[in-house]
């Protein structure tokens, strides 16, 4: 203390000095001094009570002050409300036994059971050092635990590199030409084809392609050979260049949609589809829309690749000992990233929430009675080369297919971003899932799947939204081979409505409802994807939401009746 307590006591009692006054003691007097000397005692006990209670006061102030979270660009509930709204959400529907508090995996989530991991990601483009050493890290975080059988697979993907600097024109006809750079203009889409041996004074007519694209009647316009000029929205990028494709154009073009200042540039990272044929380019906005209003009528492509030693890549797998691995569970989340950023939102968010969730499940095992209901196996996955497309989940079915263990997965749960910064709560929407490529035997338990991430949103007042079922993350191997399959996204390059952000306003609050006519990530793909760019709210929600879908399908008596009924 800076300053101390000065306790001003009197022991003397005032006396006349005058020498001829003789002071004689009397009966009266003598009372009066003892009653004098028990205040003393009792001045002390006060003094002591007060300081006791004091005491008690700051011993208070810094159990509360300890207590706060030190990381959290996003204020997350009191500790009293999540207690309150996670107990309710752990109560599983459909089964009539009370969980114990103990075993609860919802309950065991913390936001930094993600975080300490988080911190450990940097860049993960599959070929480099720190995707190799994340993939170490996974492992070693994994062998902590005695409850898990921990395997790693690999596989090779071919790499190529452009041979030289790609040109795109825009020939002279009775306006001016246009020459574009490379890549402030356009970039080559992954898996794209090669364009050579393009006359360079007639190119290739060019083909402005009707609305978005994205149905047949759109590129009614459009003949063999043309090249293919096509706006972003609507639907895939893979489903506009099969459309292409079926027309038999020589080139296949896209070009950003400008809805935003994030929505100008040429996209990195975006993908043909496996089977493309088509050259492939992404534009600017302002490319694309000045080969329209330019009337450009002719296209001068030079695009060549040449190989380079293909990359090993690692998927890793972690099967719990208990369960029965005859109705297994897969759990997946991708490992890699882009090379233009760290990826934490993209997907070092969904691969730190699957690894919490593994290692938490992996203490119940040992610390309560978990186990005792844990009907089914769980195998949890990270998956290698998503970004190159969908490269480690679609080895591991194959291999399974190849070997006869298909048949002993049940179900895909995936988990790709799950913390965007102007976030939505999005669930895969199993009835949504297109017939024409789904087997039928899959959609029934999709749907299921979809309803129980609605029931913890539900429980505990949170807003949700149905997001594509498309295929477009690892779930989608193992959808085509008719596995049920489910999960959650936060958005990516998606813009989030007027009407979305007024229902997330209206159920959460001011500091919650986000930005209107904005993409959910506008770090997607990009440098700024660091832990900063994470939204903590979004993302503890996300995770406990996995884990309450783990949690009662682990927990089911008969898991295929219940998916494939």
């Amino acid at each position: 203390m800076s300053d101390g307590i000065i306790l001003q006591t009197q022991f003397g009692s005032s006396r006349n000095n005058d020498p001829s006054i003789v002071s004689i003691p009397s009966a009266t007097s003598i009372p009066s001094l003892v009653t004098k000397k028990n205040k003393y005692p009792y001045q002390y006990v006060l003094f002591g009570i007060f300081f006791l209670f004091l005491l008690v006061i700051l011993i208070l102030v810094a159990v509360i002050v300890s207590k706060i979270v030190t990381y959290s660009p996003i204020p997350i509930e009191s500790t009293t409300t999540t207690a309150s709204t996670t107990t309710a959400s752990t109560t599983i529907t459909h089964q009539s036994s009370e969980k114990n508090e103990l075993s609860s995996l919802v309950d065991s989530i913390t936001l930094e059971d993600m975080l300490i991991h988080l911190r450990q990601f940097q860049s993960r483009a599959i070929g480099t050092i720190s995707f190799n050493r994340t993939i170490d890290y996974l492992t070693s975080q994994l062998n902590k635990e005695n409850n898990f059988l921990v395997e790693k697979y690999y596989f090779s993907v071919p790499q190529s590199e452009l041979a030289e600097y790609p040109m795109l024109m825009a020939l002279p006809n009775k306006s001016n030409g246009s020459i574009f750079t490379y890549p402030k203009d356009f970039i080559p889409m992954e898996r794209s084809a090669e364009a050579k041996n393009w006359s360079f004074i007639d190119g290739r007519p060019l083909s402005v392609v009707g609305r978005l694209g994205c149905s047949l009647d759109d590129w009614n316009t459009t003949k063999e050979d043309d090249v293919a000029l096509v706006r972003r929205g609507n639907c895939t990028f893979a489903h506009k260049i099969f459309l292409a494709m079926n027309k038999s154009v020589s080139a296949f073009l896209i070009y950003n949609d400008g809805l935003t200042k994030e929505r100008l540039s040429p996209l990195n990272n975006t993908r043909a589809p496996r089977d493309n044929t088509l050259p492939a380019l992404f534009l600017s906005y302002e490319a694309g829309m000045q080969l329209i209003l330019k009337n450009s009528s002719r296209i001068y492509m030079r695009l060549e690749f040449r190989s380079l030693p293909p990359t090993i890549v690692t998927n890793v797998c972690a099967d719990t000992k208990v369960g029965d691995k005859n109705r297994t569970i897969v759990v997946g989340s991708h490992s890699d990233s882009v090379s233009a950023g760290p990826g934490l939102n993209d997907n070092g968010s969904g691969m730190a929430a699957t690894l919490a969730i593994a290692l938490n499940l992996a203490r119940l095992l040992v610390h309560s009675n978990y186990g005792i209901n844990m009907q089914s196996r769980i195998k949890f996955c990270w998956w290698g080369g998503e970004e190159a497309g969908l490269l480690g989940s679609t080895d591991f079915v194959r291999r399974a297919k190849s070997d006869g263990t298909l048949g002993l997965y049940s179900v895909n749960l995936n988990f790709d971003m799950l913390a965007s910064p102007n976030f939505f709560f999005g669930i895969y929407d199993g009835n949504a899932a297109d017939n024409t490529t789904t087997p039928e035997r899959a959609i029934p338990g999709s749907s299921r799947i979809t309803r129980l991430f609605i029931d913890y949103f539900q429980r505990n007042h949170l807003p949700w939204d149905y997001t594509e079922f498309n295929g477009r993350s690892d779930y989608g191997p193992f959808l085509a081979e008719g596995i049920a399959c489910g999960g959650l996204f936060a958005g990516a390059d998606d813009i989030k409505s007027q009407e979305q952000r007024d229902r997330y306003l209206k159920m959460l609050g001011s500091t919650l409802g986000g930005i209107a006519n904005t993409i959910h990530d506008p770090c997607y793909h990009q440098k700024c994807d660091t832990l900063e760019n994470l939204n903590t709210f979004v993302y503890l929600h996300m995770v406990k939401a996995a884990a309450y879908a783990i949690d009662f399908l682990a927990q089911l008596q008969d898991l295929n009746q219940w998916l494939y009924p």
